[in-house]
């Protein structure tokens, strides 16, 4: 297993293969980032794992120590799959994730009974949030990989209240697809349906 450990999100501008090359064998390797605050600094720990490391990052799981008791959190509600709590870090006050109590790092991963059950708890914190808070809207969001902005491998649904003035995605970045284009990519989303 390698680390890399950047500086307040700054480092290399290299992708991962780069810095990791491409290994042989019959296992899968993927790039895991953990945020890391202290009174000094903030750093990302990006690490790479393999099947064999899955056992102790299930272990080392901020989310699965919070879903087990371990970690205390700001609960608001749980049953035997789910659980739901404040968010520690929130975008607006009111800020909630829901989590599966079984460990998924995405919902790719999820059992479907456990998503249906998050996704249950999520309309039920949603109403509960917005009559708290007060707030005039509500964005549901889950962040899969990376690339998607998802820093804890374990599944999770973000509920945030919303302020007519708040800063949070104010644009919404939409672009158009070139003539046939729209074709091409729904032959290719079916046939990989």
């Amino acid at each position: 297993m390698a680390s890399l450990f950047l500086q307040n999100g700054a480092g290399p501008e290299r992708s991962l293969e780069d810095r990791y090359p491409p290994c042989t064998g019959n296992f899968r390797a993927r790039s895991v980032i953990r945020f890391c605050r202290d009174s000094t600094r903030t750093r990302f720990v990006e690490t790479l794992h393999y099947p064999q490391d899955e056992e102790k990052e299930v272990a080392d799981c901020i989310f699965c120590k919070i879903a087990g008791g371990e970690i205390p959190c700001a609960k608001i509600h749980e049953n035997e799959r789910v659980l739901s709590f404040l968010d520690i870090g929130p975008i607006n006050p009111g800020h909630a994730l829901v989590i599966p109590k079984k460990h998924s790092a995405t919902i790719l991963e999820m059992d479907p009974a456990d998503l249906e059950a998050c996704i249950v708890l999520c309309q039920k914190v949603a109403r509960a949030v917005l009559k708290a808070t007060g707030a005039p809207g509500l964005n549901l969001l889950q962040n899969n990989f990376r690339a998607a902005g998802q820093l804890v491998d374990h599944a999770h649904f973000h509920l945030i209240p919303r302020l007519e003035q708040d800063d949070f995605l104010r644009s919404w970045p939409a672009k158009s697809y070139s003539p046939g284009q729209l074709d091409q990519m729904l032959e290719k989303v079916r046939a990989a349906f």
